[in-house]
Formats: C-alpha cells, structure tokens, sequence
C-alpha cells in the first residue's frame, strides 16, 4: 500500500438479494484530504461507507487503514479504528450543554465529583483550535445546525478520529452555515484527519474535496483529482450509459390523451416550492426529478392535500381542488398516494394485506355499515393475482412481507379505488431489480387505464425511462420541462445540480 494512503479499498464486494450493491471497487483515501464519492442513487455510495464504519459487512475484498489489513465487524469496531460517521441524526443529547456533549462517557473527575469547571475549560479551548469562539455551557437546543454538526465533530475528535464520514452534511444548513463548516473542515484537514464526503451537490463537490470518486452501479468508475476535472467531465463519468432499459420499461404503445386533467398554477409553499406551473394529461407518467430536498415530496403533498398551499391553485377537470390561503386540497378526493417513506407513512404494518388493500375501497365495499367480506376478500386477491403479491396468504401482516411485496400492497391498494391520479413518490426505492420491472409494468398498465401518474423519483435513468415528460425541480423551483423526444441525461443531471 502506497505510503500516505489512510484507508484503501481493494476489491469489495457486496451482494443483497437480486442486487449487486458493490462490485469489485478498489481506490484510496488519503492522510488530511477531503475525499468525496458522487454517484446517482443506488450507486453504492451508501453500502460503501456502512461497510467502512461497521454497520454492514462485506462478502469480499480488503480495507487497508494504515496500512494494516483491518476487519470491521461493527460500529464499535469502527470507532476505536477511528472512523466517525456524522450522521444528519446527530449524537447529542440536545437538553446537556456543548461541554456536557463532548465528556459524556469520558467525564472528568476530581475527588469523585465531576469537574465541570475543567470540562468547560477544555471544551473552550478545543473550539479555539479551530477559531470558533463559543461559551461551552450553552445548551444544545440552542445552537444552530451547523454548530451541532461542528460540536459532535469535536466531541469524535476527542476519541482520536482519523476519517470523518460526512453524508449529505449540508442538506439542512443554510448558505452561512455551509460556509462555517467548510471553514471547519479545512480546519481538520491541517491535522491530518481525512474527510469522506458524500453528496449530490457538485458546487460543493468543487468548493471542498481534493479527489472525488465515481460509482455507478455499484462499480469503481474513476477516482480524479478535482482541480483537474471540469462538472462537465464529472457529470459524464457519472452518467455514463442508461442503466435502466426503456425497451423494458417505456411503453410506446400507450395512448396518451390531450386531455389536461389536472393543473398546478403558480404554487407557492412554504419556503420549499416557488411558482409552480404544471399541466398533466389523461393517461400520462410525468416524472419529476431532482436531489435531496428540491421539493418532490412536498409537491406531490401539496397535490394530495396534505400541505396547505400558500398560494397558486389545483385544478382538477377544470374544477379547483385547491387553493392557496384557503381550504386545504381535497385531491385525496381524485388522487392516491404512494409515500417514500412506505413503512411509516403508506402501511398499517400491524395488519393483515386484506386491511392495508381494502382500506381505500371500503364505500364499494360496504353495505349500510357493514363490510362485505365477500366482496372484500374476492378483491383483495384479484388485486394479489394482478400484481402478482407473494404472500402465505391475505391474513399475513404486511410487516413481513418483503419490501418489494410491501410496495406492491400499497399500489394494488388504488387499483380498485377508481382514482383518476396516483402521485408516487421514490416508487422503488429499497425493491429488487425483479420488483422494479414489476412495478414499471403496474405503471404502464395502470397508464392504458387512462389513470394519470406522476413519478418523482431522484434516479435520473428511471425518471427517464418510464416517463412521458420529465420536469427538473431544483431548490424548489422547475427547472425544465423535457418531452419524451428530448430526453438527455446530462442536461437533466446538469438541470438538477446547478439549475
């Protein structure tokens, strides 16, 4: 191994049920440099660095640290070699003080009392290593994010850290606060502790790494020093060919109507959303697109009904649904919805699939106050025929079920609800490669039937081969509006990266 290299990854390997999540990736990191990893989602990136800090074990190849081959086998394993992940969930006790923070576990004692007063002192003077001037006795509740961010750094630190893990550290700072933690992480750099940076933002990528990685796949693409890579070169690295087949996904003999059945005008929400402007047609898949925190879910919400708009309208067959200032949406009324988060916002996971399915179709089932069982259990497993839902039977809980199966209820849910829209938000995320042809079928299926989909998904090969438009959403605002015909990976990429 290459003297100066911290860590080196050397042909790592790392397979889940139907999915390659790693293949043969070999690179390294070195002493004191800001070395980031870009990749689109389902890269790998992720599965990387749970590897590195213990939380999931590799199938196959070696991690270097030092030089010496090392084994990872849990979190705790990974913190006495010195790496740190600082996680967006932060490991602080909001209600104890900064001092507090930084000495919980390794409190300082005198005379069997703690010795706060030595506590403070030191915990000042960390800071000041760093030039950041901050009274360790505040609480902190009271800091702001990128302080809390700073202060659980500092507190790792205090355990020896050689490599910080940082994924997605500014997706919740604003532009000051970004601006204080590179300042921060310069800072680390000068004692020698690397930082692995994860993130979709390449203006960040070029304003604090050295060497940037490239995953695709799951497989090594390059590793480049950044002053030598311009973001148009860093973009076709990471694009590269189309993952997704759109002779499997893409269903060209659908007929898609003229017909506007629904449209967004000028929508405004919260600080999230900023003049939103979108016409939807029978029977069309409109994907939408963009990166963590440029307001996909917030739309879809906000179209669903479970966001108030500030301003702007919803209109659904000329008829407004929605607007902004007054009564929330009531496109609950015409829409179903598919959430990201399916386990705690689109399951009953205590119930059986019968109940998760049924749930959205009970006036149809229902006779006077009464349920039709009868009814309810021929269309539930007409719905698990269709979709082909493998279960022990109708009476499992869908907690069990695995997680492609789990998608599945919640999309066969809307079959027998006569929706005219279903808004699907990361609809594969954390599915198999199998259940993500399946759902693409459903889609189309559901597309013949004249149903209306919107597809908001932060893969930009999957938004581009199911859909027939594609809108590029960045900080809130649409970027573009691509037709089928003019569909180009790198402009999207690039719509969503820098706007």
């Amino acid at each position: 191994m290459k003297k100066g290299y911290l860590i080196e990854f050397k042909n790592i390997n790392k397979i889940f049920p139907g999915v390659v999540a790693l293949d043969n990736v070999s690179f390294n990191i070195e002493k004191g440099e800001v070395h980031a990893i870009v990749g689109e989602n389902g890269a790998g990136k992720s599965t990387l660095i749970k590897i590195l800090s213990g939380v999931e074990q590799k199938d196959a190849g070696e991690i270097f640290i030092d030089g010496i081959e090392m084994f990872i086998n849990n979190p705790k394993n990974a913190l006495e070699l010195g790496i740190t992940c600082i996680y967006q969930e932060l490991p602080l006790s909001p209600s104890l003080s900064i001092a507090d923070n930084i000495f919980l576990g390794q409190e300082i004692k005198k005379f069997g009392f703690l010795n706060k007063s030595m506590q403070n002192n030191i915990a000042k003077q960390l800071f000041k290593e760093f030039d950041i001037n901050v009274d360790p006795r505040t609480l902190v509740e009271k800091l702001s994010v990128s302080m809390q961010q700073i202060t659980a750094i500092v507190k790792a630190m205090m355990k020896d850290a050689k490599v910080f893990i940082m994924d997605e550290p500014t997706a919740t700072l604003g532009e000051h606060e970004v601006s204080r933690l590179f300042t921060f992480i310069e800072k680390i750099k000068g004692k020698g502790i690397s930082i692995l940076y994860i993130s979709h933002r390449m203006d960040e990528i070029f304003g604090i790494a050295d060497r940037v990685t490239v995953l695709k796949d799951g497989k090594f693409m390059g590793t480049r020093v950044v002053s030598e890579i311009t973001k148009n070169e860093l973009i076709n690295l990471m694009s590269g060919q189309n993952i997704h087949d759109a002779s499997l996904v893409y269903d060209p003999e659908r007929a898609i109507s003229q017909e506007i059945v629904l449209e967004i005008k000028n929508l405004f929400y919260k600080q999230l959303l900023q003049n939103i402007n979108i016409k939807v047609r029978k029977g069309e898949i409109l994907g939408i697109t963009g990166l963590v925190g440029a307001g996909k879910t917030e739309l879809l919400k906000c179209i669903y009904g479970i966001a108030r708009l500030d301003r702007g309208e919803i209109i659904f067959n000329e008829k407004v649904l929605g607007v902004g200032g007054g009564d929330i949406s009531t496109g609950f009324s015409v829409s179903g919805f598919v959430p990201e988060d399916r386990k705690r916002e689109g399951l009953f996971l205590n119930l059986n699939i019968i109940k998760n399915i049924s749930i959205s179709s009970l006036r149809f089932l229902t006779t006077f106050t009464y349920i039709n069982q009868k009814k309810e259990t021929s269309l539930v497993k007409k719905n698990m025929r269709d979709l082909d839902i493998k279960a022990s039977s109708i009476l499992q809980q869908v907690q069990f079920l695995s997680g492609g199966n789990q998608q599945k209820v919640i999309l066969s849910r809307w079959l027998s609800s006569y929706k005219k829209i279903l808004l699907l938000d990361e609809p594969t995320r954390g599915v198999d490669v199998i259940a993500k042809i399946e759902i693409y079928k459903l889609i189309n299926m559901l597309s013949k039937k004249g149903i209306s989909i919107i597809f908001s998904s932060s893969d930009v090969s999957e938004v581009l081969s199911i859909s027939d438009r594609v809108v590029t959403l960045r900080n809130g605002r649409i970027v573009n509006i691509f037709k089928k015909e003019g569909f180009n990976k790198e402009e999207v990429l690039r719509d969503i990266m820098f706007g």
